[in-house]
Order: structure tokens, then C-alpha cells, then sequence
């Protein structure tokens, strides 16, 4: 079952401080209403009582789902050098070997990233497929606005379809249409390349650009 645990926090707007419930890992069968806020966005942030603003939070947290057979692990700024490390002990202290074996392990350095990964994984994506085609759709975006700053670049799904969105620097966000075609085409590109890499667990942009090399190579 999900364990949580009451902490104090500071409010950066009015000073004034307050207590909310976090939870530090969570068992996506057993508590579906924390899990539906995982996947709408709205657990990591925190509504001050006192003057209403919103908080956004950031804590050690792991979202596990036994059916579908993935975990994602938020460590606060992990970095791909020491996920290998961080992902064997986290095995060994939560997964038999048999779930071991099957699961789907990623690693993640913050609250957005969690979020983005959850709702990956509960529609069925590969996340590998989903940021390879996020970093094309990035060069893309780079070659026809040369001159727009890109912020940032996410996964959400978006009424019966998925999407993904592009938050640009003083103008609107640009949205990405996903299809199963785009994916399908990103697949047949690159399952040679993923065939040959060994289990990873962070899986991000960086990761990404490193597969892209190596093709290119």
C-alpha cells in the first residue's frame, strides 16, 4: 500500500507556514484516487491555506503499478551516471527477482518528469520511442523557428488522443499531434539501435541525443 507522511512546509509568498501530506511511494492498484493525482498533475503541489497560492513540490516519491508491471522513481536531480547504481539498490530493496526481471524501472530527477513518465506507462508507451520522437520533433521545431527559445517539450495526453507540447520562451506553446504512424516510423528507425543498449533507466532527452549519435555514426 502507498505510505505517506505529514510535513511542514513555508509558503515563499506570504511566509507563513503550514502542514500537507506527501507520499513517498505509491501503490497505483491500492490507492487509485493518489494515483489519479499523480497522472493529472496535482500531487506535487501544495494550495497555501493562508493566502491560496499554488506550491510546487518536489520529494523522493515512487509510483509502482503491479499490473501493468512498471515503477518510476522520482530522486530529486539524478543523473545518468548514477542511475545504474541508484535503480540496482532500489531493486533490491523493493522488487523480488522475479519482478526484477519483468518490470520497468526508470529513474527520474523531478516532479515533471514522474508525472510525464506515469502517464506513459498506464496508456502502454514505450518511453524510449516517446523521447526519440520528442527530441525529432524538437529539431523540427529548431529548424522552423530558428529564432524561438524552447523551454521545455512533454508527453501529455490529450482527450482520447496524445500529444506533445512545446513551451516556447514569449509565444504560445506549439502542439504535436501523436499517432501511432509517427511512433511506428520511430520504431522501424531506431529497433536496431535499442536492440543493442544495455537495460537503462534514465531515460530523457540526453539519453536520446545519445542514441541519435550513435545511428549517425
Amino acid at each position: 500500500m502507498s505510505v505517506s507522511q505529514v510535513i511542514r512546509l513555508t509558503c515563499p509568498h506570504c511566509h507563513k507556514t503550514a502542514e500537507d501530506t506527501i507520499y513517498t511511494q505509491i501503490d497505483a492498484q491500492k490507492d487509485k484516487a493518489i494515483a489519479r493525482q499523480v497522472t493529472n498533475g496535482q500531487l506535487f503541489w501544495q494550495i497555501c491555506p493562508h493566502c491560496g497560492q499554488s506550491i510546487p513540490l518536489s520529494y523522493g516519491c515512487i509510483y509502482e503499478n503491479h499490473e501493468k508491471q512498471f515503477m518510476v522513481s522520482l530522486v530529486p536531480g539524478i543523473r545518468q551516471e548514477t542511475a545504474r547504481e541508484a535503480a540496482e539498490e532500489l531493486k533490491l530493496r523493493i522488487l523480488d527477482d522475479a519482478q526484477a526481471a519483468r518490470w520497468r524501472l526508470r529513474l527520474v530527477p523531478d516532479a515533471n518528469a514522474l508525472v510525464e513518465k506515469v502517464r506513459l506507462f498506464e496508456r502502454g508507451r514505450d518511453d524510449r520511442l516517446m523521447e526519440l520522437c520528442k527530441y525529432h520533433v524538437w529539431l523540427d521545431v529548431r529548424q522552423q523557428y530558428p529564432d524561438v527559445v524552447i523551454l521545455a517539450l512533454y508527453y501529455e495526453p490529450a482527450g482520447d488522443g496524445e500529444k506533445l507540447t512545446v513551451l516556447c520562451k514569449d509565444r504560445a506553446p506549439l502542439a504535436v499531434p501523436l499517432s501511432d504512424e509517427m511512433l511506428q516510423a520511430v520504431r522501424k528507425t531506431y529497433n536496431e539501435a535499442l536492440l543493442a543498449e544495455p537495460a537503462v533507466f534514465c531515460v530523457d532527452a540526453f539519453w536520446a541525443a545519445e542514441i541519435l549519435n550513435k545511428k549517425n555514426r
